[in-house]
């Protein structure tokens, strides 16, 4: 059987994404936009100032050795979060659903928020955290990929937020095989960047700081699988995303970021990959570009299930 017999493709044109950013934020929320034939043509207002291109949405997530999928097919995959490691390191594990990625209960009123290209922050958002994160696709309990992956959560009234409006939920577009007999999973290892403009005698310039760097993965792929053994019922059939984070701390999101990369290699030095402008197909990467937009608390198309977030 074919993948293109495998996977049901769901596919969202741009007119259908602006009708729905319209009903949430209303069109006074377009930042530094305007609207074109149904799509929003957007100047990025951190990173076009920075000297980076607006990001264009991808069509085709790539895999490690030359497949590709198309990201229409990845839209109806529940994303669920691996809450934190057990201390005991026991194959137990307690799952967040990621309201708006499934056709479940409580999923009324939210929009999907992932994103492989692009990531909104409005203007009254609550600090967000961060924690590097491996992202795995599962099939029927099973892992098939994994990739670089960041654990964005925002706070507010002991309420945990992961979907926080569209382009909320950041997602890799490169990914890694798990099946690849060659992966020697012992060599993998995580790095984090952000980047923010500095001031130079030539006007603005952006550096990189380092989030993390050469973690080893091991010890989370190891519990993927003693998972995976047995997995839990919500993930043991059909497709899953699952979201784990390597550690309990977790961070702010750097003041002034407008772009983050994160890469799964056993390259000896990931930094010297944001250089280029993508990867290859050495590994796999997340490549997000970050983007203020305005108020969302604000606006009178917000729907009621953000309320608690936003006002």
């Amino acid at each position: 059987m074919t993948k293109a017999a495998i996977y049901a493709p769901v596919r969202l044109s741009w007119s259908v994404l602006s009708t729905l950013y319209l009903c949430f934020f209303g069109i006074s929320a377009f930042p530094s936009s305007v609207i074109s034939g149904g799509r929003p043509e957007t100047r990025l207002s951190s990173s076009a100032a920075n000297g980076a291109e607006a990001a264009e949405a991808p069509s085709m997530i790539k895999i490690t050795g030359g497949d590709m999928l198309p990201v229409g097919y990845t839209s109806t995959w529940p994303v669920w979060a691996l809450e934190d490691t057990p201390s005991d390191g026991s194959s137990n594990c307690r799952l967040s659903a990621v309201p708006g990625t499934s056709s479940g209960e409580g999923e009324t009123g939210f929009v999907d928020p992932r994103s492989y290209h692009l990531f909104w922050v409005p203007e009254d958002s609550p600090p967000l955290l961060l924690r590097p994160a491996v992202v795995a696709v599962l099939k029927d309990g099973k892992p098939r990929y994994i990739m670089p992956g960041l654990d964005i959560t925002a706070e507010k009234a002991g309420q945990v937020w992961r979907n926080r409006g569209l382009n909320s939920l950041p997602l890799a577009g490169q990914w890694e095989s798990f099946l690849d007999t060659a992966l020697d999973l012992s060599k993998l290892t995580l790095s984090v960047f952000a980047r923010h403009p500095v001031e130079g005698e030539e006007g603005n310039t952006n550096a990189w700081t380092t989030i993390a760097e050469k973690v080893n993965l091991l010890d989370t792929l190891d519990r993927l699988v003693a998972i995976m053994a047995d997995p839990p019922e919500e993930i043991s059939s059909g497709f899953h995303v699952l979201i784990m984070p390597i550690a309990d701390t977790t961070l702010q999101v750097p003041s002034g970021t407008n772009n983050m990369r994160a890469f799964i290699t056993d390259y000896p030095d990931p930094k010297r990959m944001l250089e280029l402008p993508s990867m290859g197909s050495d590994g796999s990467e997340l490549d997000i570009q970050i983007e203020k937009i305005l108020s969302a608390g604000k606006s009178e198309f917000l729907p009621q299930v953000y309320a608690p977030l936003y006002l």
